[in-house]
């Protein structure tokens, strides 16, 4: 009897205790469970930066390096696109070739006074190619805020993240055929 009385004391003690522990659990556990939920919106939001550096600049033309209006074309472009994925998108680093580089391959055109020919390919003529262009390199950033403090610190050791793009280089043609 003397036993009884004092398991249900000690029962009565840790009623409180079992709720606590719980409380302490289930936080640690929501915690750790949002911070994958960090690392996804930040491997999500780069792979989308990604996507819209190489559409942006492959928009560009002759026109935007003339008349040096590359960065808001760029950011005309990715604002119509990605609008709502992207916030507080900035032109990290763009970076236009200087000199135009001539493309040097052949290509091939109809020749009608050939067309009699029994093969084919003999009713082309062999042409070298004058296309010029301009280098233009391409880096976006933006900025995107942490759900957890934890997450924060995997990123930048803070709240707000500054996510950059990987380098996105193309051709913009400058001149189509020249003589």
């Amino acid at each position: 009897m003397r036993r009884l009385r004092f398991l249900r004391s000690v029962i009565a003690e840790e009623d409180g205790q079992e709720i606590v522990e719980f409380a302490l659990i289930v936080t640690l556990l929501i915690v750790l469970l949002a911070v994958p939920i960090d690392i996804f919106r930040y491997v999500n939001t780069r792979m989308i930066l990604n996507d819209a550096a190489t559409d942006a600049v492959s928009s560009l033309n002759n026109d935007s390096i003339e008349h040096n209006t590359c960065e808001s074309d760029v950011l005309k472009s990715v604002q119509k696109s990605y609008g709502p994925r992207l916030t507080d998108v900035k032109v990290d680093k763009i970076n236009v070739q200087s000199i135009e580089t001539k493309d040097p391959y052949t290509y091939h055109v109809f020749n009608s006074d050939k067309q009699n020919k029994t093969q084919y390919s003999d009713q082309f003529d062999p042409r070298d190619s004058n296309y010029y262009y301009k280098e233009v390199s391409l880096t976006l950033s933006c900025t995107e805020n942490a759900i957890t403090p934890f997450g924060g610190m995997f990123f930048g050791g803070s709240m707000s993240w500054t996510i950059k793009s990987d380098p996105v280089t193309c051709n913009v043609y400058t001149a189509g055929y020249k003589k």
